[in-house]
């Protein structure tokens, strides 16, 4: 039987569901970041957020693009080049 005095405190003690909170050293996400995971985003903010996304998305495929376009600029030099060290190559040969 638990004693009289475990008994007194066991009503005082509450039982949590879930996580706890408040017990790490480390700083809580609304204190980094403003505010909760809980707390509903107004639709001005998920427009914003929608639209930076949609401007990233199409600056990142110009820069693709742009990339691919280097990139078969060198490998057309490198074909030239590889031409030309052929036509020496073959000169040497002949003399």
């Amino acid at each position: 039987m638990a004693p009289i005095s475990m008994m007194k405190l066991r009503p005082l003690v509450k039982k949590h569901a879930g996580r706890v909170r408040g017990v790490s050293f480390r700083p809580t996400s609304s204190q980094l970041f403003g505010i909760t995971s809980h707390q509903p985003s107004d639709g001005v903010q998920r427009e914003e957020t929608q639209r930076v996304l949609l401007e990233l998305q199409a600056e990142l495929a110009a820069e693709k693009l742009k990339r691919k376009e280097v990139e078969d600029e060198i490998a057309a030099e490198k074909t030239k080049k590889q031409a030309v060290e052929d036509k020496v190559a073959a000169r040497k040969i002949k003399m």
